[in-house]
């Protein structure tokens, strides 16, 4: 009996360890910053730059500084002027600096003047889907705005919002909307930028706040699909798809990206608010780490077509390997006067195995007997499985 009782508590002991049907396969950061470097140290010239001077955006009034020391072509200036405004700029304050866990971006005042830190991996890399994310602690205080974010690669081109803007995470005070215990996701495109873009918040849980200790901000970011977590890829507040933009609007993200970290400190005008007696100064952002994984390959879902459905809604089974997380369906009309959609558009196999859809297809005035509706399936790896159904109409 006694050998039995050994012998179960084994068995659950294994079965406790055997990975979560609802585990991805992320395995190894494909890139990474730890932030490991000893006070005095570089930032990495191979991964980021600077921001440099005031950026006149946002209605923000600091100045952001360089590193001490740095390379020549990581010094990034948008205006001719911010070369002369970081004079302000005291090696002194470590705007940008470590302390041999983690990176310090600094927002200092000195005589009426806010100095403060901002980094991004423009020109050096860029990202386009995987599992992006941040562990950092944040200042919180009147006036104070930490972001972890991308902007499109082509924004030189193309300019803002049309290069798209996905901010992982963002807080502001209260009078801004959110609080040390509160933090927003929001994608700006054109067409649905500043107070128009489409966002979500996410509460802590009760006794956390931002600025009691480090948290997690991340995106699990695959063609179509974009879902933002906090603390682990299994708690996503908010998923954003292209079915999530006003119709006619355009998704701007399946192309390249690059990462910014920044502490910005705002005005009256600004989202944040302005600073006060009470802001603490330094206020300091501590990362701990940034990293990017590739998920191993999720293959699509097999499909097939269900009983008939009611007028011209046709209905779908799915069936795919469980743990196999959400996956965005599209439904495309190769046929003119006929359009279809989805319902639902994104379906879930984190846990299960099976899902359903329906596709609904809608024809115009102009009488069409028959066409071809194809629907496409894009898993969180970038794998997309299609199939075409031929249907008669009349």
């Amino acid at each position: 009996m006694r050998d039995m009782r050994s012998l179960l508590r084994v068995l659950a002991i294994l079965l406790f360890c055997l990975p979560s049907a609802f585990a991805q396969d992320w395995g190894s950061p494909v890139w990474q910053d730890e932030f490991n470097q000893a006070a005095g140290s570089p930032l990495d010239p191979q991964k980021w730059v600077f921001d440099l001077g005031d950026l006149k955006v946002n209605h923000e009034v600091e100045i952001y500084c360089p590193g001490f020391p740095s390379q020549k072509d990581q010094l990034t200036a948008r205006r001719a002027e911010a070369l002369k405004e970081i004079e302000v700029c005291d090696p002194k304050d470590g705007n940008v600096s470590f302390d041999g866990e983690h990176l310090i971006l600094r927002a200092v005042k000195h005589s009426g003047v806010w100095t403060s830190g901002r980094i991004k991996t423009q020109g050096k890399q860029t990202f386009q889907y995987g599992r992006i994310e941040a562990r950092m602690k944040l200042p919180f205080g009147a006036g104070i705005w930490p972001a972890f974010w991308g902007l499109g690669e082509n924004i030189t081109k193309v300019g803002w919002p049309a290069s798209g803007e996905i901010d992982i995470m963002e807080d502001v005070p209260e009078i801004g909307g959110l609080g040390p215990t509160r933090i927003r996701s929001t994608v700006h495109g054109p067409g649905y930028s500043g107070e128009y873009g489409v966002r979500n918040d996410i509460e802590f849980p009760k006794g956390e706040r931002v600025d009691n200790g480090f948290h997690t901000y991340g995106v699990i970011w695959s063609p179509n699909m974009m879902q933002f977590y906090l603390d682990d890829p299994k708690n996503v507040f908010f998923v954003m798809t292209p079915r999530e933009l006003v119709p006619g609007k355009e998704w701007v993200y399946n192309a390249p990206f690059f990462l910014i970290a920044n502490l910005a400190i705002g005005s009256e005008k600004s989202w944040s608010g302005a600073t006060n007696e009470s802001t603490p100064n330094p206020a300091d952002m501590l990362i701990d780490y940034v990293r990017v994984y590739k998920a191993a390959k999720v293959e699509g879902p097999k499909i097939e077509r269900a009983a008939a459905g009611s007028g011209l809604d046709l209905p779908i089974k799915l069936s795919a390997k469980a743990g196999s997380g959400r996956m965005y369906l599209e439904c495309l009309s190769v046929a003119p006067g006929v359009s279809c959609a989805t319902e639902p558009h994104v379906v879930d196999f984190s846990s299960g195995s099976s899902a359903s859809a329906i596709l609904r297809v809608t024809a115009q005035k102009t009488p069409v007997k028959e066409a071809d509706i194809v629907l496409k399936i894009y898993t969180v790896s970038g794998e997309e499985t299609s199939q075409t159904f031929h249907l008669k109409l009349q």
